[in-house]
């Protein structure tokens, strides 16, 4: 009997489970099939034949590994999704052969999956067998409702396979087209998963397979998506002669294809839309695309636009195949706009308002000027290496792509005080006045592209500018001329981005002017300095190698003069010059005997005098008595003087600056 009032202790909270890293396999699931009725006898006979032909072909191929039969079916796994594929396709083929050889209608049945294998804790793999058990039913399950010559595939193995495997692939195998049936009921899976489909032909109709119950939308993603035919490699856009070559991104609207047409060397870009809301704010302003296809001829800094199909789908615009990258990009490539050399950051932002006054003279706004919708393409060594291109007029806040990972949201910096807070991202780009509510216009769009040139003048195409950060860049603006483009009140802002190219094209070829002006003096005062630095190191070198000689010589002397004089002889020790001229008058009337003794010549009588070698010992005393005379009197101030010189011309600039100060600049404009 149960008592109510006891207490029952509570199990202790079960520990948080191990994420372990997992390893992806491919599973495919294989069967064969035969339309026509035959006897039990011919039946067996296909079964095995189809054995034998899938374990040949394993073995042969060295690629993928059996791992479990299912009646007449195969579980065959993959270490990846393409050689999958590639094994399923030859796979057909043979098939084929083999119905060609017993005369009846015998096909595949075959389906792929991802396998997520938990790894053990010494590297190796874990229970395959629990990871596999997951995904059987789905494979099985698929493989049931194909009909020959496709291919179902769940939704995370299909994304990857029109991404990793091309077109040359495909091409000794036919044509094939690929479909996203959205998220379909399966018998045997609690849930429903995304069915897709890979089917041999050209034929882009969206048919799904016979059977197959397409499950209630799970959110709002699902009712707004266009399901159906997807772009793949090698495959053919409906109703149209261009064929796909390889993806290249996820765009702002879609997928976007290179592509082109049979025997045609020119490839375009093709920016696909699968969600209907998308496609109903692009078609507000098709009237805007049309007009930027007609100027796009007129102006290099437009991304020409080709062709439009927002009718019926695949929905999709045309464009040219530009090989540039977004600004943001392209910067981050070369190590942020730092990196990039001053002019070649004024002539990006005046190809950028070229493009926009041509478009301003068709009554086009842009609306979305940011570094995201500036295409550049070029090394950006120089202002001549650089092309830009605008994209996305009219339609560039449509579908914009977060910056920020979804999650919890970043907490912002302090701001510090008497420092307006930065903008949101949103808002970064646009011009006071439309902040506050007014409708968009030429002159606020001036105000945005002066916001990105404000951010490459200071070498950061992410950070928010605040009034502070703006005010350090006003002295260069009025420099060139351009302080205007950031006025807060418009009637104050520049007329048009047309006078803004003007200028900044003018400022590009004044600073090109000062360069080659100053450029022989330059040259001129790099010779000096290194020939001045080059004496100074010579003279360092001098100093350090004789300099110590010298003191240890000069203190030598001085200690052995201290210790010759005795306390009674004090006073009396000769003078050297007249010790000098003894020995002369010495040497004059004496000579050299055999014992190295010096001889007296007039009387004949050997006389004991100085050895010889003291002679010698004190005439070199006296050469580097008159070598450090020479040093100290030479040497040794030519040396300092140089030293000065090069000290005063590689700091005096600096040192004029701190003793000069200049007077504040004067407050920057409103």
């Amino acid at each position: 009997m149960e008592h109510p009032s006891e207490i029952v202790p509570q199990a202790p909270p079960a520990p948080a489970p191990v994420t372990r890293p997992c390893e992806r396999r491919t599973l495919l699931f294989v069967a064969v099939n035969c339309r026509s009725t035959q006897t039990e006898a011919d039946n067996l006979t296909l079964t095995q034949r189809h054995a034998t032909l899938v374990r040949d072909m394993l073995a042969k191929l060295k690629v993928g590994e059996e791992i479990g039969r299912f009646g007449e079916s195969f579980f065959i796994q993959f270490n990846q999704s393409t050689i999958a594929l590639r094994f399923a396709l030859q796979l057909q083929v043979n098939i084929r052969a083999l119905a060609e050889e017993i005369h009846q209608p015998v096909f595949e049945q075959i389906s792929l999956d991802f396998v997520d294998v938990p790894m053990a804790e010494d590297g190796s793999s874990g229970d395959m067998a629990e990871a596999y058990q997951k995904h059987t039913p789905v494979c099985r399950a698929l493989a049931g409702f194909t009909q020959g010559k496709q291919i179902l595939l769940t939704r995370p193995i299909f994304d990857e396979l029109r991404l990793a495997i091309k077109k040359e692939d495909l091409k000794p195998f036919g044509v094939f087209v690929w479909f996203n049936h959205g998220p379909c009921d399966i018998a045997g899976v609690e849930t429903p998963a995304d069915v897709c489909e890979i089917r041999e032909g050209a034929d882009g109709a969206d048919q799904r397979p016979t059977g197959l119950q397409r499950a209630p939308a799970r959110g709002p993603e699902d009712e707004t998506a266009v399901w159906g035919w997807r772009p793949g490699p090698g495959a053919a856009i409906p109703g149209t002669r261009f064929t796909l070559e390889e993806k290249l991104a996820d765009g702002r609207f879609g997928e976007e294809w290179s592509g082109g047409e049979p025997n045609v060397k020119e490839k375009r870009l093709f920016r696909f839309c699968v969600r209907k809301d998308w496609i109903s704010q692009i078609k507000e302003h098709e009237a805007v695309l049309q007009t930027v296809r007609k100027k796009a001829g007129q102006t290099p800094n437009l991304l020409a636009i080709q062709g439009l199909s927002l009718d019926q789908p695949p929905y999709y615009f045309l464009t040219e195949l530009f090989e540039g990258k977004d600004l943001l990009t392209w910067a981050k490539q070369r190590g942020g706009a730092q990196g990039i050399p001053f002019p070649a950051r004024l002539e990006i932002i005046a190809q950028a308002a070229t493009g926009l006054a041509a478009a301003h003279e068709g009554r086009i706004l842009h609306r979305c000027l940011r570094p995201e919708n500036i295409l550049v393409a070029g090394s950006g060594m120089t202002p001549k290496d650089v092309q830009v291109k605008l994209a996305y007029f009219g339609v560039g806040h449509v579908a914009l792509i977060p910056r920020e990972e979804a999650g919890a949201p970043h907490e912002a910096p302090p701001v510090p005080a008497g420092e307006t807070p930065p903008p949101s991202i949103e808002d970064m780009y646009k011009a006071p006045e439309v902040i506050a509510g007014q409708e968009p216009n030429v002159k606020s769009e001036v105000y945005s592209l002066a916001v990105i040139l404000c951010q490459l003048i200071l070498g950061n195409l992410s950070e928010p500018l605040t009034s502070k950060r703006m005010a350090e860049i006003v002295t260069v603006l009025k420099r060139d001329g351009l302080a205007s483009l950031f006025a807060a009140d418009p009637q104050a802002r520049a007329d048009g981005v047309s006078r803004v190219a003007g200028d900044l094209r003018a400022a590009i070829k004044e600073r090109e002017a000062r360069v080659t002006a100053q450029g022989p003096t330059s040259r001129r005062e790099m010779i000096q300095r290194v020939v001045m630095i080059s004496l100074s190191v010579v003279a360092l070198l001098v100093i350090a190698i004789f300099g110590p000689k010298y003191l240890r010589r000069r203190l030598q002397q001085a200690t052995d003069k201290d210790a010759k004089k005795k306390p009674g002889e004090r006073g009396k020790t000769p003078d050297s010059k007249e010790e000098a001229a003894s020995l002369t008058s010495e040497e004059s009337r004496g000579g050299k005997t055999d014992s190295g003794e010096e001889e007296d010549t007039t009387s004949g009588s050997r006389t004991r005098s100085r050895p010889a070698g003291a002679v010698r010992e004190k005439k070199k005393e006296e050469s580097k008595e008159s070598a450090q005379s020479f040093f100290n009197l030479v040497v040794l101030p030519i040396a300092l003087v140089i030293i000065l010189g090069t000290v005063v011309q590689q700091f005096g600039p600096k040192i004029k600056k701190l003793l000069f100060k200049p007077p504040p600049p004067p407050p920057p404009e409103a």
